[in-house]
């Protein structure tokens, strides 16, 4: 069921970053450290997207704790060497 509900506010985010003039580069990127939500381009500059949903954005910033920070790091770090 959270798979479900994570990929609807994926989905939602995603629609809005178009919206803002970014392009999907990958969705759901999967490494040994974890997942990168969305990688999106914006002219010369790839982002890369933790989606959160939470009441907040205080609790949604709040939820990405150290642990998650290095995961995501490692992972964007496998991204960019083999890409």
């Amino acid at each position: 069921m959270s798979r479900i509900i994570g990929s609807k506010y994926e989905t939602m985010a995603l629609d809005y970053l178009i919206k803002n003039g970014l392009t999907l580069y990958k969705r759901n990127y999967i490494t040994q450290y974890g997942e990168i939500d969305l990688i999106m381009q914006d002219n010369d500059t790839i982002v890369f997207v933790e989606v959160r949903m939470r009441q907040s954005m205080e609790d949604a910033l709040a939820s990405i704790d150290y642990n998650k920070k290095q995961k995501l790091m490692k992972a964007i770090g496998i991204f960019l060497f083999k890409e």
